[in-house]
């Protein structure tokens, strides 16, 4: 025998369907429209490369053939990592490529050569796992110093390229940790 609970939730959802009218028809119409769907996509008589290429579906003659360029173009899908691209904003990232792609990271922070860097996306730091060298490091500062005109000096350099601008800390002419913000709104417009 179910316990009271299970009875008081059947009749609780039986109330409540018998209070609007027409909301139990309305609920069993997409019901069986659902079951429908599942019916026939289970249905068995194309083959899946129809979808990809220019296969003729199963029962169809053999002497049938598409028109060429039938073909249904395949978009890429959403959420598809993206491949790392040689430059962006003529600048050579590395392994921070994807990183820079992704729209939703707003700022890189490297702490030093061999250690995870950390990334903030909407105001939350978290380590992400790429680790940089310093010979990487360094050769990213130097491209950001070439591309801005600006000299690698001990101290604090800053430079702005395009939409990044990039802070970084040199002790002895070597690149101890940096910055990069990826900026949309010029401070200086």
């Amino acid at each position: 025998m179910p316990n009271k609970s299970v009875i008081l939730k059947i009749i609780t959802k039986e109330m409540m369907l018998n209070s609007v009218p027409g909301l139990k028809q309305k609920i069993q119409a997409k019901f069986e429209k659902e079951a429908r769907v599942k019916e026939i996509s289970s249905l068995e008589g194309f083959e899946t490369s129809l979808i990809y290429g220019p296969a003729a579906p199963a029962g169809l003659p053999p002497e049938f053939t598409p028109l060429p360029g039938a073909q249904i173009p395949i978009k890429p899908r959403a959420f598809a990592r993206p491949e790392p691209a040689g430059e962006v904003a003529g600048i050579k990232f590395g392994k921070l490529t994807p990183i820079i792609q992704n729209p939703s990271i707003n700022v890189i922070e490297c702490p030093g050569p061999g250690r995870e860097i950390i990334i903030r996306t909407y105001n939350i730091r978290k380590p992400y796992p790429v680790v940089l060298s310093k010979g990487e490091m360094q050769k990213l500062i130097e491209q950001f110093a070439e591309k801005a005109k600006v000299p690698v000096i001990n101290g604090l350099m800053r430079a702005w390229i395009d939409k990044f601008m990039i802070s970084a800390t040199i002790v002895n002419n070597q690149v101890e940790n940096f910055i990069l913000q990826k900026v949309i709104y010029p401070h200086f417009a």
